[in-house]
């Protein structure tokens, strides 16, 4: 039974759709055997750092000469590079030591300094009080800051009062329509010029709203803050003045006592004890930092250590697992042997998930030329138009099996197409159909009697237009050439010469 190009168009696509998903499939198989591998290469490298561990548990002369013949040379490099390290730290570490115990005996010494001076400061400062409070100018002064003190803070906290009655009641003021219209119409100020009806309708909105009073709490409102803040700063440059002249008598009497020197010297001090202090945190900081070097450089887990250690696996890694086995089979310590063992059995493992992931690639190579070549033929398929209404395939292409014979490796896709363009065939339109039995009507015996009949019936000058009118005759079949079509009409699906849509007729 024929099949049409779209039934064979689905199979090619079907059979895409299944070769991805076979690919995707093992592509997800393939990572999960190298995320395996990788960790059991992971385990391995530990398993070689045991082992390098077992065979060199401290870096110290003792241990380097148990170590083997071939690693020696190197470890013991690291020993000695190691030592040599030690020994700069421990100088620095003693000189930074030395450096704290002179900053710390500098600062004690200035201490001691600046608590003599403390002393003096204090001694004077009591004369200058005792002085000052004996001045009656000084005292006069004092008691006029202290009032001008005292009027300053009540001035504030009354601008305080006010500010919070401006912030709860001016905003009534700002939202009633019928006050911002008489306020801005500058009612009961000489300023408003209303006259007659509108006069007479301002003065009763008024009277509604109370204005007068309003007009007055509002503009209270509004001009007494800003009066008051303007008292507040003449109090504020009053009071600065009197205290200006405080000062300057305060600064006066400390002259004459010496006072203004002390305080000198004690602030020039206390710089030199902060750069002191500066200066001993710097070292501290600097001697534990060295403290921790030399603590971590003892620890079994040092870098010296983990280099040694690394030199140690190397080698391990790079000698064979029998030699390893004959090598743990001479040491008295089980550990060494176990340590053997799960070496070869890691080999074991990763050995065959090595082939796994080997077998997975291939796989994957083929599901990946499979789909390919399938994309070949689908865009071969698509490009000639075998995929049309009027094109179909002989029972000889069975599509299923092609494919199958193609992922196998047993055909070719080049091969494939050819097979491919061998059976296929296109029904004939309506125009093929119609020339065809035209062709049949003028071949049949009463057609050619016809076409002879009309050109000897017709002069020399119309015997060729009677000829072509024999043939468009020809073009409507007669009783007999409609039965004569009918007996030797093509099946349903007919089988043409094969041209392909090379005549291009239909399309």
């Amino acid at each position: 039974m024929p099949t049409s190009g779209s039934e064979v168009l689905r199979e090619m696509t079907r059979a895409i759709q299944d070769a991805k998903r076979q690919r995707d499939a093992l592509q997800t198989q393939h990572r999960e055997i190298l995320q395996q591998t990788d960790d059991l290469v992971g385990q391995r490298g530990q398993t070689l750092v045991e082992l390098a561990e077992s065979y060199l548990p401290e870096l110290s002369q003792t241990t380097v000469r148990q170590v083997w013949n071939e690693i020696r040379p190197a470890i013991q490099d690291v020993l000695l590079r190691k030592e040599a390290r030690h020994r700069e730290l421990v100088a620095e570490h003693q000189r930074l030591e030395a450096v704290q115990t002179q900053l710390r005996g500098e600062l004690q010494t200035l201490n001691g300094k600046l608590d003599a001076i403390y002393g003096e400061r204090d001694s004077l400062s009591k004369q200058l009080s005792e002085q000052l409070s004996g001045d009656p100018a000084f005292q006069q002064l004092t008691d006029k800051a202290a009032i001008a003190e005292i009027n300053l803070q009540r001035a504030e906290s009354s601008l305080a009062e006010v500010e919070h009655d401006v912030i709860a009641k001016l905003p009534a003021y700002q939202r009633s329509r019928l006050f911002q219209y008489l306020h801005k119409r500058k009612m009961g100020t000489p300023q408003y010029t209303a006259r007659g009806w509108r006069r007479r309708m301002d003065r009763w909105v008024g009277r509604l709203i109370d204005y007068p009073k309003a007009r007055k709490s509002y503009e209270f409102l509004s001009e007494v803050p800003g009066k008051m803040r303007e008292l507040i700063a003449e109090r504020r440059d009053a009071l600065n003045q009197l205290l200006d002249r405080l000062e300057r008598s305060q600064q006066k009497v400390a002259a004459e006592l010496g006072l203004d020197k002390v305080l000198e010297q004690i602030e020039s001090r206390e710089d030199q004890r902060d750069d002191l202090l500066e200066q001993l945190e710097q070292t501290v900081v600097q001697t534990n930092a060295n403290g921790a070097e030399i603590d971590k450089l003892l620890d079994s887990e040092g870098p010296y250590y983990a280099e040694a250690i690394e030199k140690y696996r190397r080698l391990l890694e790079q000698t064979h697992t029998l030699t390893l086995e004959q090598r743990a089979a001479q040491s008295p310590d089980p550990i060494d042997d176990q340590l053997v063992a799960r070496l070869k059995h890691l080999d074991e493992e990763i050995q065959q998930f090595q082939k796994a992931a080997d077998a997975r690639r291939r796989q994957l190579k083929e599901a990946e030329d499979f789909a390919e070549s399938i994309d070949y033929l689908v865009q071969q398929f698509q490009r000639a138009r075998f995929d049309d209404s009027r094109s179909y395939f002989d029972d000889k292409l069975n599509i299923r099996e092609s494919l199958s014979r193609l992922a196998d490796g047993r055909e070719r896709p080049d091969l494939l197409w050819q097979h491919i363009r061998r059976h296929q065939h296109t029904a004939p339109n309506w125009y093929e159909e119609n020339s065809r039995r035209v062709v049949n009507a003028a071949n049949s015996p009463m057609g050619q009697i016809l076409l002879q009949t009309m050109a000897h019936a017709a002069g020399a000058a119309l015997r060729e237009n009677a000829r072509r009118a024999g043939s468009r005759r020809m073009s409507y079949p007669t009783s007999s050439t409609r039965s004569s079509s009918r007996t030797t009409s093509r099946p349903r699906m007919p089988t043409p010469k094969r041209s392909g849509f090379s005549t291009r007729k239909g399309f």
